[in-house]
């Protein structure tokens, strides 16, 4: 499989450029014109790498997308790269202060310098265990989008791995809708159907997927006392 980069950038030119040359050499790209439609992506599509235009003419601009980014408990392990037009000496602090991994000015956009930051982050964050989520048998690849439960592969839709790592990644931890909905497209009756759908996935294993009544769910590692 490809690795996939999600491009948040407005001007339509600069992404159809910086498209031209992932796609050339063998990424797939997901592109995204606003901040609302990139984290959106982010959550929805899980790409292995985002390309963040610093610059977005929206009130939350690129530096509020990177921040909302390692909010999101699904995807704050995500790399980021900033894309920026501006010279000044103050933005490499503000970008990482932001979470950033790396940033390019677009001023230096070569097709091999690009390629080089990609493939220099994508190494540093998939070399180690950030994108490894462990709780109790359940083994996630966060890169890879795979499961495994008791060392067996786990069959689970795109939407219901992306909530299986939510909960996971805050084991323990009653998750309320609200944050397991943020930036999708469910609703709380589509949320129940794909919990219900987990919980068949997991089979014997349904038990990790507490409901905490009037609150939300929590994901347990150790089955219940008498089960």
């Amino acid at each position: 499989m490809p690795t996939t980069v999600l491009l948040i950038e407005d001007d339509a030119h600069v992404a159809q450029m910086v498209s031209d040359i992932l796609e050339r050499h063998g990424y797939a790209t997901l592109r995204a014109g606003t901040s609302a439609e990139g984290l959106k992506a982010a959550v929805t599509e899980r790409p292995d790498i985002v390309l963040l235009d610093l610059g977005l003419e929206e009130a939350l601009g690129g530096l509020g997308v990177c921040r909302q980014l390692r909010q999101l408990p699904a995807v704050r392990d995500l790399p980021i790269i900033v894309l920026t037009g501006s010279e000044s000496t103050d933005v490499e602090a503000q970008l990482f202060a932001a979470g950033a991994d790396d940033y390019l000015r677009k001023g230096a956009v070569r097709a091999d310098l690009l390629l080089a930051r990609i493939a220099a982050v994508l190494r540093r964050v998939q070399g180690g265990a950030n994108h490894q989520v462990v709780a109790g048998p359940l083994r996630l690849d966060l890169v890879r989008r795979e499961a495994r439960l008791d060392d067996r592969p786990l069959d689970v839709t795109p939407t219901q791995f992306t909530l299986l790592a939510r909960l996971a990644q805050e084991a323990g931890r009653v998750v309320d809708s609200d944050e397991l909905t943020r930036g999708s497209d469910l609703s709380p009756t589509t949320l129940r159907v794909h919990v219900a759908g987990l919980r068949t996935a997991l089979g014997d294993y349904a038990w990790m997927i507490e409901t905490v009544r009037g609150q939300g769910l929590r994901l347990r590692t150790q089955p219940p006392a008498g089960s």
